[in-house]
């Protein structure tokens, strides 16, 4: 891509774009995703906890209350949930993530982490 000039975006990036268009949008790479693009994600950030730079742009975009495939991302969730034998059980207050070794896995909203941040508003779309 670099010896064609294609603009590319890839660091700190699961995957890496490229666009025909001079300028590159993060919303049209969120848009380029397919559900096991997603469910990677989701599965790299549960396993290694590793912040990719696409969990910024879906928070931003859940922000801006442009993220046209919500439900995919939340079904994605689910399923790399499953399939590392993570469960998450609800109750009348509070939510507890526990993970495949059944260890509680803690997330908060103020963290630093935009993976974090996309989790819990995928998870409970409320305003915060």
């Amino acid at each position: 891509m670099e010896q064609e000039k294609i603009p590319t975006i890839w660091q700190n990036c699961c995957f890496c774009y490229g666009g025909i268009l001079e300028k590159l949008k993060y919303s049209d790479c969120v848009q380029a995703l397919d559900f096991q693009q997603k469910k990677t994600l989701w599965s790299g950030f549960l396993r290694d906890r590793f912040d990719y730079a696409e969990f910024e742009w879906v928070y931003q975009l859940i922000c801006q209350n442009r993220l046209n495939d919500r439900v995919e991302w939340e079904l994605s969730l689910h399923a790399a949930l499953q399939d590392q034998g993570d469960t998450v059980d609800f109750a009348e207050s509070e939510f507890k993530l526990y993970n495949g070794q059944k260890r509680p896995c803690y997330f908060n909203f103020d963290s630093h982490q935009y993976a974090q941040r996309a989790l819990l508003k995928i998870m409970f779309p409320l305003n915060f």
